[in-house]
């Protein structure tokens, strides 16, 4: 990961993870790696969750706006003021309300609502999969009999949900954010400022706190 521009992991193959294995005294680095995979899905989960909340934000206010301008001129217009302040309320609300179809349509084209359906399910496939990668990392005092197996099949579906999340325009205020997450979780360094996060809070490093 670049001191200045945090990525989303690499794919590497389950092959290539687990070749490792075969030798006893590699062990250690197998398990690592696991609770390196715990910490990325973890945090990639985070920065797709951010995301559909914002998505969210932004589709409510422009149901909201289209709503509220309908109600409010009907309103003026039963009201005993509507002969002094309804012309000026509808022309108010017909040029908010030309912004309001302009902005609709924006998301429609930029695929907001598709976007929000899938950080949803991308936030809750990414939170599972590190649990799971938590779950084999614990066994480390005792690994199972068929850890090669279950490393295969969790690295496997972890390398196809990276391939999936990299082609959703992740931007480098959204990897900054997915890197502190990571970093928090696992309670790991910043490669930058050298420190390991105790919130999620904003900071002035340019790697794992501006975004």
């Amino acid at each position: 990961m670049s001191n200045q521009n945090p990525q989303l992991p690499s794919t590497a193959s389950a092959d290539e993870v687990i070749s490792k294995a075969i030798k006893p005294d590699a062990l250690d680095s197998i398990y690592e790696e696991l609770w390196t995979r715990r910490n990325y899905a973890y945090g990639t989960g985070e920065l797709f969750q951010k995301r559909a909340t914002e998505l969210t934000k932004r589709l409510n206010l422009l149901s909201f706006f289209g709503l509220f301008l309908p109600i409010l001129v009907g309103a003026v217009a039963l009201s005993e003021l509507k002969i002094l302040v309804l012309p000026s309320v509808i022309y108010i609300a017909s040029a908010v309300g030309v912004l309001q179809v302009i902005a609709t349509l924006y998301s429609i084209t930029e695929g907001w609502p598709s976007e929000l359906m899938y950080a949803i399910d991308s936030a809750k496939d990414n939170f599972e999969i590190s649990s799971q990668f938590q779950d084999l990392a614990q066994t480390s005092d005792n690994p199972p009999t068929d850890l090669k197996h279950e490393m295969t099949v969790l690295i496997t579906k972890d390398n196809a949900r990276r391939a999936q999340d990299r082609m959703h325009n992740i931007k480098p205020k959204e990897m900054i954010y997915f890197y502190r997450a990571s970093l928090f979780k696992g309670q790991r360094k910043c490669v930058k400022c050298k420190k390991v996060p105790d919130s999620m809070s904003r900071t002035s490093c340019e790697t794992c706190g501006r975004y």
